[in-house]
This record gives structure tokens, sequence and C-alpha cells, in this order.
């Protein structure tokens, strides 16, 4: 299935620098740690954001299957 495809294409181009979980942990960090800055946060929540959209259709087409 091609959507299928285009969907595993995009999640491991998306995972290529920094993986979901990694960028939770980044969202969560623990007190004591700098704190990153605004422009940063955004950034990491619209690129984990874009990760769970992914990774939610392929569940859906493997579901579908």
């Amino acid at each position: 299935m091609y959507y299928e495809q285009i969907l595993d294409f995009l999640s491991k181009n998306l995972e290529k620098t920094s993986t979901l979980e990694k960028d939770k942990e980044l969202l969560l960090q623990a007190p004591g740690t700098p704190k990153i800055s605004w422009e940063i946060r955004m950034a990491v929540v619209y690129r984990s954001e874009k990760k769970k959209i992914l990774r939610n259709q392929i569940h859906l087409i493997k579901m579908i299957k």
C-alpha cells in the first residue's frame, strides 16, 4: 500500500534527528536541569506532534489491513 510506504518514509526521516521518546524526555526535563528556550520548546512540541500523528496513521493502516 503506497500510503503506508509514504508514512514509513516520513516517520523514518523525522526520527533521524530524535525519536519521539527523546522528545518527550526533553519536554519533561527533571528539576535542576537547564531549561530550554521557549522557541526550542515549541519546535520540539511541533516535531513530537508530527511524530505522534504519523505513528497513529501507521497504526490505523495496520489495523485496516
